[in-house]
């Protein structure tokens, strides 16, 4: 056996490398196909080879390295499942030059900050992608009968214990204020919007923004059916009903009458309306399953809802297995932007009842409705913020975790439980 004999060995670009400690992972990101190497100290050592800037995926691998067993194994495995291979250094006498792809700076979210000049402005400007506006509270909060609720997802509910509303011409010069954004979704939600004191007005001016525009209710505020009735005329009459969403909620234990007499009176509107069901346990999913396919509803989504006592329910039906991770498919452009932002939290603010501007809910305020601008709220969560960057890396266990950038990114669901990896893939500290 010629022991000087080499070969080029290579991992193909598209692949995702992640090494952490005595476990490597490769991501056929064009196949979803997944390679583990676990405990195999010369394999681990040619991946962190690999995987070295310099190198871009390409080493010199001696015969006398590739003819051991677990070396061959390896090697055999990213060619089936065509992640690499191997060149012969007698066709190849040059190092074949391989272009790993990065984030470009122009693709950065954090771009601006080396920017000088009237550009930045408008440059963190076009962070923004989606505005949510809780436009009231009453002191009670009639319908939900669920603590902090929109504290885990767009609910409509009060946000504060005081009865407040959120000033009609402040809200529209806060709108206006995103004229150079990419603002592409304003979120009205609230304790019964129906009764915003200056409903119409708000609509009759979202109606002239180009936008999609999403309304939140709680099917229990079909009792009020003069305002009810009202609101959806304002909707029916606008010019862009096109981009209009009415999101009704449903949590259970359901009103079986009044939940009939919504399905009856919407089923003839001609807006587009989703049906939210919240679940808490397996009983609450089969009964909305069962009213979906009773009354054919089309439109609808699920909301698991964690009450601080489902945590089993939320281990059988929501954690996620490595299986349901791979099956997602993450492409290579979605793994190279969660190692820098949160994509679930990213471009997001909430502006809540009693005035306080988030990021994130479950993050401290970045400013006050009527005072601050959203310029100096946005400048403020990219340089100072954490949550447009709270990523898997940064926390525990996910670091230690080669399935980092492949699950999704933390949301608030992590928050709500207590525990950063909402998954089975790490049980007991050990991936």
């Amino acid at each position: 056996m010629n022991s000087k004999k080499s070969y080029w060995l290579y991992i193909d670009p598209y692949v995702h490398i992640s090494v952490k400690n005595t476990t490597a992972l490769l991501y056929n990101t064009l196949n979803g196909k997944v390679l583990e190497v676990k405990n195999t100290p010369s394999v681990i050592k040619i991946i962190k080879q690999l995987k070295m800037l310099d190198n871009t995926y390409v080493i010199k691998l001696f015969q006398r390295e590739y003819k051991k067993p677990e070396i061959a194994k390896f090697i055999n495995n990213i060619s089936d499942l065509f992640m690499g291979g191997l060149l012969d250094t007698s066709w190849y006498k040059k190092k074949p030059i391989q272009i790993i792809p990065e984030l470009r700076i122009m693709d950065s979210p954090y771009r601006f900050l080396g920017m000088k000049g009237e550009n930045w402005g408008r440059d963190i400007l076009s962070k923004l992608i989606e505005i949510s506006l809780y436009i009231n509270s009453r002191s009670k909060n009639n319908h939900s009968k669920i603590n902090n609720t929109f504290k885990q997802f767009l609910f409509p509910s009060s946000t504060s214990n005081d009865k407040n509303e959120l000033n009609i011409e402040q809200l529209k010069k806060i709108i206006c204020q995103c004229k150079h954004s990419n603002l592409y979704n304003i979120n009205i939600l609230g304790d019964s919007i129906i009764n915003y004191s200056y409903l119409r007005e708000l609509v009759s001016f979202l109606n002239t923004i180009p936008m999609k525009k999403s309304y939140f209710l709680h099917y229990t505020d079909f009792k009020d059916f003069r305002n009810f009735s009202r609101f959806i005329n304002f909707l029916n009459n606008s010019q862009t009903k096109e981009k209009i969403i009415l999101n009704i909620f449903f949590n259970f234990l359901l009103e079986e009458k009044l939940f009939t007499q919504v399905l009856e009176f919407l089923k003839v509107q001609h807006i587009k309306i989703n049906y939210c069901f919240v679940i808490q346990k397996e009983e609450d999913f089969e009964e909305a399953e069962l009213k979906v396919n009773k009354y054919d509803i089309a439109n609808h989504s699920y909301f698991p809802f964690y009450n601080g006592k489902n945590l089993k329910y939320f281990k059988d039906a929501i954690f996620l297995t490595k299986k349901e991770v791979v099956e997602a498919k993450p492409s290579q452009k979605e793994i190279l932007r969660r190692t820098i932002i949160n994509d679930t939290k990213f471009g997001k603010l909430t502006i809540l009842s009693n005035g306080n501007i988030h990021s994130d809910v479950n993050s401290p305020k970045l400013g006050d409705f009527g005072t601050h601008s959203i310029l100096e709220v946005l400048y403020k969560e990219v340089t100072k913020g954490k949550s447009w960057r709270q990523l898997r890396s940064n926390v525990l266990p996910c670091r230690k975790c080669t399935y980092q950038y492949l699950c999704p990114p933390l949301s608030n669901y992590e928050s709500a439980i207590g525990r950063n990896n909402i998954c089975h893939i790490w049980g007991n500290g050990k991936q």
